[in-house]
């Protein structure tokens, strides 16, 4: 689970907003005698002179609110459409296997993608709101039983109280196709999501910050067999920081995860998993970033005391601007995880990097590479000489372009390879997938996935 980076400086459509005067309504200066003069023969009060004040500063209120609220609001309607091509689609190891499986030896299909939505972001005073729709269907030219639709909902508050207080409100809920290399079966499984999300935190002192991240996820992944197969999981996070040491800082982590698997053959399997980890953040100069975590995990399995995992956790990552239109980022990782297609934890390790060049606002290309090893840690595998513990590595590559002849209109092609070995014959594959997706979006509205990366 990645550490949420919080207190973010806040940007929208509030910081370019300027405050109105009086005199930005055309064609009434309500400084001039005469415009208060003809204030006094439409208001008709007892005292003319206060008759004139409260007409100017009704008109001064009058002018400023229209300019303030428009730029207080950023609305993004968008709708793509795209064609893809997927080499594999199931994730098999081949042909013969998917002639077993499935009955059709074919492996790859198009896939033709349309989506719309809209995003809405809106600034009052310290406090941001972004709310977003998302909605879309895809469809199969070989393998038609896998056409569906799919949405996705969001809305979250950042909030803000004095200079010391401020935090996070977030909720999303999801419906989209569950991933079909880790199923081994050809039928269309949709999987829904929901996250919520809440953040306090508080400045202590010159030097402190204190930070609590408050998590609920609830994943509905119906399995072969198991149709009601779900993973819950409720968190809570605390990180003590001291920001007084220049371009350094660091600080404590502790994280509480309490979680269950339902559905499975032998009904509730609950665990929890307790994380303390120190962490570090080091500005070098305004092109270079690092940050780093480091420490232990250990998961109690409450039904079954054979499978408690623990393990050395962390995380290290590097952000570097090479140029002004060139920038680079690495990052190490290892943690301890619930695998969402099977009651298990798996302990995931690896490293990730990307290179992204943009020359000018309407081109761009990013490209990235990631290896991974996932090591499975349910002991009832390794009861039987015949079946050891699954172990699976993953390499995956993707290139990404972006031009815009328009200011509205964007193109998008892309390519990503992707293959998983495993000492589990069934669990190998390999593939590519290849596309280009045309978008139309208007406004300037943050899209709520980007910003729920922070947390």
């Amino acid at each position: 689970m990645h550490n949420a980076v919080v207190g973010t400086p806040r940007t929208g459509a509030a910081t370019d907003a300027r405050e109105a005067s009086p005199r930005d309504c055309i064609g009434v200066d309500v400084h001039r005698p005469g415009s208060a003069n003809r204030a006094q023969r439409i208001v008709s009060m007892p005292n003319p002179a206060r008759a004139a004040r409260g007409a100017r500063r009704l008109l001064a209120l009058l002018c400023m609110m229209p300019a303030t609220a428009f730029a207080q609001t950023a609305f993004s309607p968008f709708a793509a459409v795209s064609v893809e091509h997927d080499s594999n689609v199931f994730g098999f190891a081949d042909r013969e296997e998917a002639e077993r499986i499935a009955g059709d030896p074919a492996l790859s299909d198009t896939i033709r993608r349309a989506s719309v939505g809209a995003d809405l972001q809106h600034t009052f005073g310290q406090q941001t709101l972004r709310v977003g729709v998302h909605g879309g269907r895809n469809d199969f030219q070989h393998f038609s039983q896998l056409d569906h639709s799919h949405h996705r909902l969001g809305a979250a508050l950042d909030w803000q109280l004095g200079t010391r207080t401020d935090g996070l409100l977030d909720w999303r809920r999801e419906r989209r196709l569950a991933s079909l290399a880790d199923r081994q079966s050809d039928e269309l499984t949709m999987e829904r999501e929901r996250i919520a999300t809440a953040a306090l935190n508080l400045d202590i002192g010159a030097d402190w910050r204190l930070e609590n991240t408050a998590r609920s996820r609830e994943l509905a992944s119906p399995l072969v067999g198991l149709p009601g197969f779900t993973l819950e999981e409720d968190s809570l996070a605390t990180e003590l920081r001291h920001n007084g040491l220049g371009l350094f800082n660091a600080g404590l982590r502790a994280e509480y995860l309490d979680g269950r698997f339902t559905g499975t053959p032998v009904g509730e399997e609950p665990f929890d998993q307790i994380t303390v980890e120190a962490v570090a953040n080091y500005a070098a100069s305004g092109l270079s970033r690092l940050n780093a975590r480091l420490g232990h995990s250990r998961r109690r399995d409450r039904r079954n005391p054979d499978n408690d995992t623990s393990a050395v956790t962390g995380l290290v990552s590097m952000e570097r601007t090479i140029s002004g239109v060139t920038s680079a980022d690495l990052e190490l990782f290892r943690q301890i995880n619930s695998f969402s297609y099977g009651p298990e934890s798996v302990i995931e390790s690896g490293v990730r990097g990307s290179l992204r060049w943009q020359p000018t606002a309407r081109t761009g290309v990013q490209a990235g590479l990631e290896w991974s090893r996932n090591r499975f840690q349910d002991d009832r595998q390794s009861d039987r000489s015949d079946t050891p513990v699954r172990n699976d590595r993953q390499r995956s590559a993707f290139v990404r372009a972006q031009y815009a002849p328009l200011p509205w209109l964007s193109l998008h092609p892309y390519v990503h390879v992707r293959d998983r070995s495993s000492n589990y014959r069934e669990q190998r594959y390999e593939k590519y997938v290849a596309g280009l997706e045309v978008r139309i979006r208007f406004g300037r509205a943050m899209p709520t996935e980007a910003a729920d990366r922070r947390y």
